[in-house]
């Protein structure tokens, strides 16, 4: 399994499939047409970022996950903490802290912490975005969470659709986990101002996963809503209202100077 991760880049069947792809959307869906080359670009470099940088491609064939099931406990914990996700766990490490009731801290030892953690990593994708990505647009349905690792991205509010970004998130923020916790469309504009990396974990996968521990699912949704109106939603509104008010009071002026100009 260790030596198939080590060569991630060696994907002569992902070639394969991937052109048997592009075939069917030719033949299905494009009356026969190549794909514009433009699209397929795009397309290529999703598949192959992704192919090179899926961390789960180590262990994701059922004769793998096989082996993975034979291994103590304690190893499978080791190569998902330790080895394949170790430097995810450390920089996100603030949002998966949780307490039990008598107030000791959750660890890979207690089985619905573990269930959840693995069920998290085995799901994630790698995403790459592009310097200059428009990543999430307001009021859109947000589809997936996005853990970022590197890579800078602004977030801003749109006002007469000219958007204007007054707050830049590095490494470690995490978009789209209230949204779709609360099934709640996007309040603002995140772009990217560099290449972003990170993961995303799709919607339903996120919300079976709080279903299916609730012993940490209130926990952690409200550690998601803290961190999200702290660090986000009250610093863009408040730079918002600073700009509304300031309209409003250029506004203000404009026609006290009209009122003025009819007097004369």
């Amino acid at each position: 399994m260790v030596e198939r991760f080590q060569k991630l880049d060696e994907q002569a069947g992902d070639e394969d499939l991937l052109n048997k792809f592009f075939d069917t959307l030719k033949i299905r869906y494009n009356f026969g047409y190549e794909v514009e080359p433009e699209m397929k670009a795009k397309i290529e470099k999703y598949f192959r970022y992704r192919w090179l940088t899926d961390r789960n491609q180590a262990i994701d064939e059922p004769e793998e996950l096989a082996y993975l099931d034979q291994l103590p406990i304690d190893t499978q914990n080791m190569l998902y903490r330790d080895f394949l996700y170790q430097d995810f766990l450390h920089e996100f490490r603030y949002m998966f802290m949780f307490k039990k009731p008598d107030g000791e801290a959750y660890t890979w030892s207690d089985q619905p912490y573990r269930d959840f953690m693995l069920g998290l990593l085995q799901n994630f994708e790698p995403r790459l975005e592009e310097k200059g990505t428009i990543i999430y647009k307001e009021l859109e349905e947000i589809q997936e969470v996005f853990f970022q690792e590197k890579g800078t991205i602004d977030i801003g509010y749109e006002i007469n659709r000219k958007a204007r970004f007054v707050l830049r998130m590095h490494k470690g923020a995490i978009i789209g986990a209230y949204n779709c916790s609360e099934n709640k469309k996007m309040a603002f504009v995140f772009k990217s101002t560099t290449d972003v990396h990170g993961f995303m974990l799709r919607k339903h996968i996120w919300l079976d996963l709080l279903e299916s521990v609730p012993e940490l699912s209130s926990n952690l949704k409200s550690n998601i809503k803290v961190q999200y109106v702290k660090n986000i939603y009250i610093k863009v509104m408040l730079e918002k209202r600073k700009y509304l008010d300031k309209l409003h009071s250029k506004s203000l002026n404009n026609q006290v100077i009209s009122v003025l100009d009819l007097k004369k």
